[in-house]
Formats: C-alpha cells, sequence, structure tokens
C-alpha cells in the first residue's frame, strides 16, 4: 500500500475518487470516502494500521 499524497493509505484508490487529507504525526495522508466512516467507528483499528505503515 502506498502513502503517496495522490493515493488512499489504505486500499490505494488514487485522484479518481474523492480524497479526504488527513494529519498524522506530521505527516500528510489521504484517505477515501469508502474507509472515512471505518476510521470514525474504530479508530483504534486506524491508527494500529497507520503506525504499521510508518515503520
Amino acid at each position: 500500500m502506498s502513502t503517496s499524497s495522490a493515493t488512499c493509505v489504505f486500499c490505494d484508490h488514487s485522484e479518481t475518487v474523492t480524497l479526504i487529507s488527513l494529519s498524522y504525526k506530521d505527516m500528510g495522508l489521504k484517505i477515501c470516502a469508502q474507509h472515512l466512516p471505518i476510521l470514525i467507528r474504530d479508530p483504534a483499528h486506524q491508527g494500529r494500521f497507520l503506525r504499521y505503515l510508518l515503520t
């Protein structure tokens, strides 16, 4: 999975879908609208995923 500024960090959807900008530990990340509800409902799970991506 890519952490590029032009793709969703969870599914690699590109700029062809709406991406929402997030800031996590001074990093600019993007998430697609499909994963926003998951982030809201289970932020602990997504936090673990983000820590995994950043290590």
